[in-house]
């Protein structure tokens, strides 16, 4: 617990007594009153390398042909202020990427399955990119330098839905790897299971989205 000191508000006969200031510092080794104000250690960070990864499951007779399947998109450019000494964060982030920036996993496709799949992932049942080109999400890190949360909300196909990743970070000197997690459902951003072939294809109503950063100190 750190000592409470008053401070002085407006000393003047006419000050109304509520015109006192009242702060809270938390003191270890030093004393606020001779050093005054406790200067800021923000720092600025350059995410430098990163990508965006969703995983989708097959399901239907013809599963073994549809395959469980990562797509992947390059993360955004970013950059942020952070206070590494501060017990807690709250770091405000707003990112977007092209739609159409999200590619599968794709080693054991043909160039015609490729095509195909990529035709189905961007067109209107499932990203529909034409529409809507660009995937937004905003909201703030709440944590500290360790763990934390992506607490915010995703602009996908025309609609906002809320969408929080628990965080883990790790940090080295002037470097720091983030990865964060979400799991739910297809429907719960606004997107139908894609299904072929009267249902023998299909995709489970299941979506895992992973996100891995690297980021360095300016």
């Amino acid at each position: 617990m750190g000592r409470r000191y008053r401070l002085p508000g407006n000393t003047s006969r006419n000050a109304s007594r509520r015109s006192t200031t009242t702060a809270t510092w938390h003191v270890t080794s030093c004393n606020p009153r001779r050093f005054g104000r406790i200067p800021m250690t923000t720092s600025k960070w350059r995410l430098t390398k990163g990508r965006i990864g969703a995983f989708t499951e097959a399901t239907g007779v013809l599963k073994a042909f549809a395959h469980d399947r990562w797509f992947f998109a390059p993360a955004p450019e970013l950059d942020l202020e952070v206070d590494l000494d501060a017990a807690s964060l709250s770091v405000p982030i707003d990112v977007s990427i092209p739609s159409v920036s999200f590619e599968p996993e794709a080693d054991d496709l043909s160039k015609r399955e490729l095509k195909q799949l990529l035709d189905n992932l961007r067109g209107s049942k499932v990203l529909d990119v034409r529409r809507y080109p660009t995937i937004r999400w905003h909201g703030a890190y709440v944590g500290d330098t360790t763990r934390g949360r992506l607490e915010g909300a995703a602009e996908l196909r025309g609609r906002t839905v809320p969408l929080n990743f628990d965080v883990t970070i790790e940090l080295a000197d002037d470097r720091a790897h983030a990865h964060a997690v979400w799991s739910g459902k297809l429907t719960d951003v606004g997107i139908a299971p894609f299904k072929a072939l009267l249902g023998a294809i299909r995709l489970k109503d299941t979506l895992k989205i992973e996100i891995d950063a690297e980021f360095e100190r300016q």
